[in-house]
């Protein structure tokens, strides 16, 4: 609540890259904080996951940093916008149009060049964002017809003002929901000259070269549906913070649990849908903080076993010191398999049928074996 406002004005008035490392310094120090300088047990990529994804709502810095570089994209795109730095951007951006910057494809090189320092940086950030959400769209509705890096003719970005001057910028211009349209359409619409018909052609010839697809309705680019023109700009940052940092990967927590838990029917069960219910129903289970952390430790596995602690050189037996198996003290053995546990969670299973007057089965450890459960309590 201190640190993130004072980090996020400098990342608002400033779109331009700190010294190398100082995001990674930032969030260590941060890591050290939470852990109070001991051994973090939890990454701090998850701690900085959203809540219903598994993690606890850190913020992450640098992706607040790039949402904040982002945010102009949202004027960019609109053309009624009447900010006094927009008329400066795309008199330097010429001959490319400010809207279509970042659809181009346009090298780093020349952008450093010829669009100066802030407006190179925000397309850099714009695809290393592209890049780490993994979208993978690259012909969409906006599109640039010119100009693009991405589409080419006679290895040059395609020039042809008397289409230009018509109002054929984009991809959205030339298509509709069959695809791309006849020139008769085109020229009907747009009163283009019939001397252009050989361009159309040449227009064709390099879509199917690059892999544009035709024949079917392009889709909107994700991050045009999030800074499309609107009438309000506010919470655009929080929009862009979420899309960046939704997590892509699952929680190494899930892949553990799944190897150690046998389900009924689990050639059926969808395991997506079983985290997302597990991680909206962590925070319902009790309104108690203390208990919400309990129960969020529980499922990343965050306690120190006596395999742990062995691992850690920290005691001299990996074995369970709760009874007299000698069984190795994993996460399933201490707190289902052991017979001692087992005892308890068969009071408590008691209990709370007596109390809710419903049966609240108690699956019955298998010791000696694979830990297994038989069946889902909903």
């Amino acid at each position: 609540m201190d640190i993130l406002p004072r980090v996020n004005f400098y990342s608002s008035m400033i779109p331009l890259p700190p010294s190398k490392g100082y995001w990674d310094k930032l969030h260590s120090l941060i890591s050290k904080f939470i852990w109070n300088g001991k051994r973090p047990r939890l990454r701090i990529k998850t701690l900085q996951r959203d809540k219903t994804q598994g993690g606890l709502g850190l913020p992450n810095f640098k992706m607040y940093f790039w949402a904040f570089v982002l945010r102009p994209i949202s004027t960019w795109f609109n053309p009624v916008s009447s900010v006094s730095w927009k008329l400066i951007e795309e008199n330097i951006s010429q001959p490319y149009r400010l809207q279509d910057l970042v659809y181009s494809n346009i090298p780093s090189k020349e952008a450093k060049s010829r669009l100066g320092p802030i407006i190179s940086y925000l397309l850099r950030i714009c695809h290393t964002v592209m890049n780490h959400t993994k979208v993978d769209l690259k012909w969409h509705k906006h599109s640039p017809v010119f100009n693009s890096f991405s589409l080419l003719i006679g290895k040059k970005p395609i020039s042809f003002p008397s289409w230009r001057n018509k109002g054929v910028n984009v991809f959205n211009d030339l298509f509709d929901e069959d695809g791309l349209r006849a020139f008769s359409d085109l020229q009907a619409e747009y009163d283009l000259p019939g001397a252009s018909f050989f361009f159309y052609l040449q227009l064709r010839s390099a879509m199917k070269a690059y892999g544009v697809p035709w024949g079917v309705p392009l889709l909107t680019h994700p991050l045009h549906q999030l800074c499309a023109p609107q009438k309000q700009t506010r919470g655009l940052v929080s929009k862009l913070y979420k899309f960046i940092s939704d997590p892509r990967t699952p929680l190494p927590a899930e892949s553990v649990w799944r190897r150690d838990l046998t389900l009924v029917g689990e050639e059926e069960i969808c395991w997506d849908t079983i985290w997302d219910t597990i991680w909206d129903n962590l925070y319902d289970t009790s309104k108690n903080p203390d208990h919400q952390l309990i129960h969020y430790k529980f499922i990343h596995r965050m306690y120190l076993t006596p395999r742990k602690l062995y691992a850690m050189k920290i005691i001299t037996s990996p074995n369970c010191d709760l009874c007299t198996l000698n069984a190795v003290g994993s996460f399933m053995h201490m707190y289902w398999d052991c017979p001692n546990v087992s005892a308890f969670w068969k009071q408590i299973s008691a209990t709370l049928s007596d109390l809710l007057e419903v049966t609240v089965p108690n699956v019955t450890p298998l010791v000696g074996k694979e830990p297994k459960l038989v069946q889902v309590v909903q």
